[in-house]
C-alpha cells in the first residue's frame, strides 16, 4: 500500500513538472515571439529611416552615420526575418518608430531629428538585446542578439559623435520662434 502512494506521489509530481516545463516553454516562447515581433519592426524601421536619412542629409558625417547604419540594420532585419518566419511570427508594426515623421523636416532640423532618434533608438536596441542575449530559451534568437549588441554599441557611439558634425544655422533659431518672444502684435 505504501509503495503504491509512494508511486503516485511520483507519477503527480512528473505530471506537475511536465505541465510546469510545459508552461515555462510556452512562456519562453513568447517572450521570444515578442521581443522578435518588435526588433524586426524596429530594425526594419531604423533602416527604412537611415535610407531617408542619406537621401535628406546634407551634412556629411550624418550621410556616412546613415549610410552604416543602414548596412548594418539590412542582414540584422534579413536574419530577424528568418527566424520569425521560422517561428510564425510577425513584425509588430505598431510600436515601431516611424519614419514617415521624418518626411516633412529638411536641413539642420532633419539631420538633428534624425540623430537624436538614432541615439534614443541605439539605446533601446542595447537593452533589448541584452535581455534576449541573456535569456536562455532560443539559442539562435539567443546568438543573434548577442552578436547584435557590439553593432548597437558602435552605432550608438557613431551617433554621439556626429550630432557634433551638424553645422549650427542661426536663422534656424528665429524660425523656431526665438524672435517673436517679446514682440507685440
Amino acid at each position: 500500500m505504501r509503495f503504491l502512494s509512494l508511486s503516485a506521489a511520483l507519477a503527480a509530481a512528473l505530471m506537475l513538472a511536465a505541465c510546469a516545463d510545459r508552461h515555462a516553454g510556452e512562456a519562453a516562447s513568447l517572450e521570444d515571439q515578442i521581443f522578435l515581433s518588435a526588433a524586426l519592426a524596429h530594425t526594419q524601421s531604423e533602416l527604412e529611416l537611415a535610407q531617408l536619412a542619406e537621401q535628406k542629409a546634407e551634412t556629411p558625417a550624418v550621410v556616412a552615420f546613415a549610410k552604416r547604419v543602414a548596412e548594418h540594420r539590412a542582414p540584422l532585419r534579413d536574419q530577424l526575418a528568418e527566424l520569425a518566419r521560422a517561428s510564425g511570427t510577425v513584425a509588430d508594426t505598431q510600436h515601431t518608430p516611424d519614419p514617415t515623421r521624418f518626411q516633412e523636416l529638411s536641413g539642420e532640423a532633419f539631420e538633428r531629428a534624425y540623430v537624436a532618434s538614432q541615439i534614443e533608438d541605439q539605446q533601446n536596441a542595447m537593452d533589448d538585446f541584452a535581455f534576449a542575449a541573456a535569456r536562455p530559451h532560443d539559442t539562435a534568437l539567443q546568438q543573434l542578439a548577442a552578436a547584435a549588441l557590439p553593432q548597437f554599441k558602435d552605432d550608438l557611439a557613431a551617433a554621439l559623435k556626429v550630432v557634433y558634425d551638424i553645422p549650427f544655422a542661426p536663422e534656424a533659431e528665429q524660425d523656431m520662434g526665438a524672435g517673436l518672444a517679446g514682440q507685440r502684435h
